[in-house]
């Protein structure tokens, strides 16, 4: 084959191979593989578009981004010592140790800023709360009733 012949077949199937080439590019880019234990979230011109789960997925190139990569795993908290005044006027130091999972991703990233700290607030708030409902005896006798109203909370 001589070097007009290359040229003209290139040439006569520029079109084509132009195409192949944008369309193993937009494969490239659109595929999504997630890991087992994360989700990602896809943002479309800087909002919210879908939530992608565990597996291969697929984006649409150049309009959707992964904006946020969360763990799904379960997260602990470092314990925490906190003071408590109960229903009869007794200070009492409660430790607490909390475990959490993020069920819903796309919730945490847009509403909440840390985490973690809104969550210790709140549990914090919560055993003060209860603690406050109860008599010293209760607290030190109903120690399993407390934990599952945390959890309700």
């Amino acid at each position: 084959m001589s070097e007009d012949q290359i040229i003209r077949l290139i040439s006569q199937n520029l079109l084509y191979l132009l195409g192949a080439i944008f369309l193993i590019i937009v494969i490239l880019k659109g595929v999504r593989i997630v890991p087992q234990s994360e989700k990602f979230v896809v943002e479309r011109f800087g909002r919210l578009h879908a939530v992608l789960g565990p597996g291969i997925n697929f984006v649409i190139p150049f309009l959707d981004a992964v904006a946020h990569k969360i763990s799904i795993l379960e997260r602990q908290l470092p314990s925490a010592s906190q003071d408590a005044i109960t229903k009869d006027n007794v200070l009492v130091q409660v430790e607490t140790s909390v475990f959490y999972r993020i069920i819903e991703p796309e919730k945490t990233v847009y509403r909440i800023r840390d985490v973690d700290a809104a969550i210790a607030t709140t549990v914090a708030g919560i055993v003060r709360a209860e603690i406050g409902k109860m008599d010293l005896d209760e607290v030190q006798s109903n120690r399993d009733q407390l934990i599952r109203t945390i959890k309700v909370a």
